[in-house]
């Protein structure tokens, strides 16, 4: 299992930005790295509300909830990759600070690469990518909770 780990302060109160990733089922109406969003379960969000997305060119994730405590915490797998070099993963958010912001947004991603061994070989250039793909969801994060904060 590798790991990687980020974090970016956001000039947005928590509950702002709770409200974007808890509009679970919409992730793509924001992340521009998600093609297109949707639920998959009853539930919009909590514990066991899952979602798909598409990602481009065909990648594909199916992903559920695993922890969730408002305006604190939220855990999310990834239960299956379609087109992704990774087995499976889990991503936990953790929003800190003072309620009217900034927020401090960290996560921590655990994932098994594809390949066994093999695939552990290319971890480092894995953790490279998941970087930069999470950086870029940062700053959409970023960009859309300043919009919503302001408006």
């Amino acid at each position: 299992m590798r790991t990687v780990k980020l974090s970016k302060k956001i000039d947005a109160p928590r509950q702002v930005i709770w409200d974007i990733l808890a509009d679970f089922g919409n992730v793509s109406d924001w992340n521009t790295g998600v093609n297109e969003s949707h639920s998959t379960s009853d539930a919009a969000n909590g514990v066991g509300a899952t979602r798909h997305c598409d990602l481009g060119p065909g990648g594909a994730l199916e992903e559920t909830i695993r922890d969730w405590e408002p305006n604190e915490r939220m855990a999310i797998s990834i239960d299956a990759a379609t087109k992704a070099p990774i087995k499976g993963g889990l991503g936990t958010f953790l929003l800190t600070g003072d309620e009217a912001g900034p927020t401090e947004v960290a996560l921590n991603f655990e994932y098994t690469p594809k390949g066994g061994p093999i695939g552990n070989l290319f971890g480092r250039v894995l953790d490279k990518q998941f970087t930069k793909g999470f950086r870029g969801y940062f700053t959409d994060l970023d960009s859309t909770a300043t919009q919503r904060s302001t408006a």
